[in-house]
């Protein structure tokens, strides 16, 4: 059949206004026909016009024809050639069709021969379909369904290296909500409304052959899944070569029929590299918080995650990890992040897992380095929480599953946090928190000598309470002052010298200090798109006195130890994890936050520019310890959308020196090109002095280039080199091509090249 090549153009012939066609029959049975000149035969039963014409079925079915043939008795169409139609959402091509209206209206049907159907985003072309509509008034429910023999299905429009399904039959079935019709009090409502996601089509394929540029990749004897936007897999392949682990064939696979109905995307990873062998593994995408079918029980418990792991005999030259340590040959990976809430009919609870199993420190970076470069120290963890308005009840476990990392471990902590809450009308917050937790440590590659621990171990069950009080007082709204005060009760059962159990109590005293001002200014600029001016000016004053925090130290396991973190401690005693290292100390706490916003023409404001600046004050008695922190700054400038600057340091207070800048800058013109550079320095273990930027610019809407370098100072090399292309093939895939050159890495120096290859529909 010869069909318009093009499906756009086709599409529009479809809606084409049929204004010059001249009216001649209303069929009170719900058929009306606009003709050229039709005819009456058979004693009037039979209506036939050579067109060119259009008739409607109702609201939900037209028909533009070259050829007609109406029997008004039976309300039986024929349409011998070919006819164009538009069935409720759907566009149809269609030849020697025919259509069938019941007496009640309430039903239709359609029977085709060779036809092309439009249900974006898919396209169906086949031999023979029936298509059929029925409306349950009482019910307020309208059916469709729909039999398809021999068909093709084009994901997007079809194009040359478009994923296909060719299947011996599909059904078509979709239950939608009868739109209320149109009353003097009422009018009809014309505001596109889309399907809900337990309207969507369920489409079910028999004998299917799924193609990718019309080369068939595998056979699916049936599959049923929930939409029409998604092929029934999703792959993602990345060809190139590393130094260590060679030329390499990285794939994963995803089956995606399952997504809407059930919310679970189940795939395969399989890899092939030239030196190491053959890595495989299953992988699993599962999303059921947005399904909304809730006679499942993937729906009656929403829960959102990511399961990915893998095996390898690796043939490679392995070298040793991060610690000096052979890597074995055998290595594998195990990936899981979870979010679950279960609902009650009070209180729902809250699940948060994350479980990352590595055989050693290295096989995430050599085999899969995208996940690598997003998980860098793997962490594993498990807590369920019971939120309310009034406490947040806790259970919450950090294991060690790798054995090169040092970790302390919660096996596990139940923890009740009250918050705080006035007492009567007497202004004064009170707020508590419990805490039991058996604690556990043991050495480690990482961490191969414990203080306090000969045998190279440390157990500690211990019992953990605060109890503290505030008093705001609001002197206006530029300052409030509020006095806090309170204690810590620790109680460790497995003391260091092994005798009874040790308990300790530490009291706070303090004050906290806000001053606010504020000053608005009615200044516009077109090209900056300011609206107004708002300058917020925070100075701040915290205090905290900790008496006699180091008492008992010979008999405490010291598990939760201090650790160093690039940004300010806290210093109230509630909020001090490093509960097994405290010591006396005083700290005042000077601060200034400043920040001004524009109006934000979408929503609320718009920061323009802030910068914070925090030093710490210390009365301390443990030897050594300094009487002043290194003075904390946060910049950021952002005046337009398309410029942004941050800047972060830490500068000595005794040298005048900086331990630590962190800058980036952001350059952006829509969508056209993006620039970034930065910067890093940092002193505090080694010195770290890099430089780095990246590029990335659109040539046309198909082609992409981009790039990053970075330039250690201290090696005084480009340490990185990347250099890619990217490319949009069609409405379908989007192709990476890259080269990178590295210097100085830990694993993957030298040259390398890559080509990525993805749906861009996902």
């Amino acid at each position: 059949m010869p069909f318009p090549a093009n499906w756009s153009r086709a599409a529009a012939f479809c809606l084409l206004p049929l204004t010059s066609f001249a009216a001649a029959d209303a069929d009170k049975e719900g058929i009306r026909l606009v003709g050229t000149n039709p005819k009456t035969t058979d004693n009037g039963i039979t209506i036939i016009d050579n067109g060119p014409g259009t008739i409607s079925f109702g609201d939900d079915l037209q028909i533009n024809y070259k050829t007609i043939s109406i029997n008004r008795l039976t309300r039986h169409v024929t349409i011998p050639g070919e006819a164009q139609m538009s069935f409720g959402a759907s566009r149809i091509l269609a030849r020697d069709a025919s259509a069938q209206r019941s007496k009640d209206k309430t039903s239709t049907t359609i029977t085709t021969q060779a036809f092309r159907m439009g249900m974006p985003p898919a396209y169906l072309q086949g031999e023979s379909a029936n298509i059929s509509r029925e409306d349950d008034p009482p019910k307020k429910i309208s059916t469709t369904s729909a039999s398809l023999n021999n068909i093709t299905i084009h994901y997007q429009e079809p194009e040359l290296f478009g994923i296909t399904v060719d299947a011996r039959k599909i059904s078509i079935s979709q239950v939608r909500q009868l739109r209320a019709k149109p009353t003097e009090d009422r009018p009809a409502d014309t505001t596109p409304q889309p399907p809900q996601a337990n309207e969507e089509p369920i489409l079910r394929v028999e004998d299917a052959v799924l193609r990718v540029a019309n080369l068939p990749i595998f056979y699916l004897p049936a599959y049923e899944q929930q939409g029409l936007d998604l092929p029934p897999i999703r792959p993602v392949l990345h060809v190139g070569s590393q130094e260590n682990i060679g030329e390499f064939l990285r794939t994963t696979l995803y089956y995606t029929a399952l997504k809407r109905s059930h919310g679970i995307e189940p795939g395969i990873l399989l890899d092939a590299y030239s030196r190491a062998g053959v890595l495989c593994g299953p992988t699993l995408l599962y999303d059921t918080e947005r399904i909304r079918d809730h006679t499942s029980l993937a729906s009656a418990i929403p829960a959102k995650g990511e399961f990915l792991g893998a095996w390898i005999n690796d043939n490679s030259a392995r070298g040793n990890d991060n610690y000096n340590t052979p890597i074995d040959a055998h290595r594998s990976f195990l990936l899981w992040n979870h979010k679950q809430d279960f609902h009650t009919s009070h209180h729902h609870l809250e699940l948060t897992a994350s479980i990352n199993y590595w055989s050693d420190t290295s096989v995430l970076r050599d085999f899969r380095p995208a996940e690598f470069s997003n998980n860098q120290r793997p962490d594993n963890f498990v807590e369920l929480v019971l939120p309310d308005p009034a406490f947040y009840l806790s259970l919450f476990s950090r294991f060690r599953a790798n054995d090169f990392q040092n970790v302390q471990q919660r096996l596990p902590e139940l923890r009740l946090d009250y918050n705080p809450r006035e007492i009567g009308s007497s202004g004064i917050f009170h707020q508590f928190s419990l805490a039991f937790a058996f604690l556990y440590e043991r050495t480690s590659p990482e961490f191969p000598i414990l203080p306090g621990a000969p045998g190279g171990t440390l157990e500690s069950p211990r019992l953990d309470t605060y109890y503290g009080f505030t008093r705001p007082i609001h002197i206006g709204d530029w300052l409030s002052i509020t006095p806090v005060a309170g204690a810590r009760a620790t109680t460790y059962f497995s003391p260091q010298n092994n005798g009874v159990p040790y308990s300790r109590l530490l009291p706070q005293l303090g004050f906290d200090i806000h001053l606010n001002a504020t000053g608005q200014w009615n200044l516009h600029n077109a090209i900056w798109e300011i609206d107004g001016l708002r300058h917020r000016l925070r100075p701040l004053v915290q205090y905290r006195w900790i008496p006699a925090a180091d008492k008992g130290r010979e008999h405490i396991p010291a598990i939760d130890r201090t650790a160093f973190i690039p940004y300010p401690l806290p210093i109230d005693l509630s909020q001090k994890r490093y509960t097994d290292d405290l010591w006396e100390q005083q700290v005042l706490r000077i601060g200034i936050e400043n920040i001004l916003q524009t109006r934000d023409p979408d929503y609320g404001s718009r920061d323009l520019a802030w910068l914070n600046i925090y030093q710490d004050f210390y009365d301390n008695t443990r030897p050594g310890d300094r009487t002043r922190s290194t003075t904390y700054s946060q910049l950021g400038i952002s005046p337009a959308r398309w410029l942004n600057l941050e800047l972060y340091s830490r500068l000595d207070t005794y040298s005048w020196r900086s331990n630590e800048i962190s800058a980036q800058l952001e350059l952006r013109d829509g969508d056209r090109w993006n620039l970034r550079f930065g910067a890093q320095y940092n002193t505090d273990i080694s010195t770290i002095n890099q430089y780095y930027w990246s590029l990335e610019y659109r040539v046309s809407s198909n082609y992409a280039l981009f790039g990053r370098w970075r330039y250690d100072c201290e090696a005084d090399k480009l340490t990185e080199q990347y250099y890619g292309l990217r490319q949009r093939i069609g409405n379908t895939w989007i192709i990476e091509y890259h080269l990178a050159n590295r210097q100085n890495a830990r694993r993957d120096n030298g040259f390398s090249y890559g080509i990525n290859l993805r749906i861009q529909t996902f």
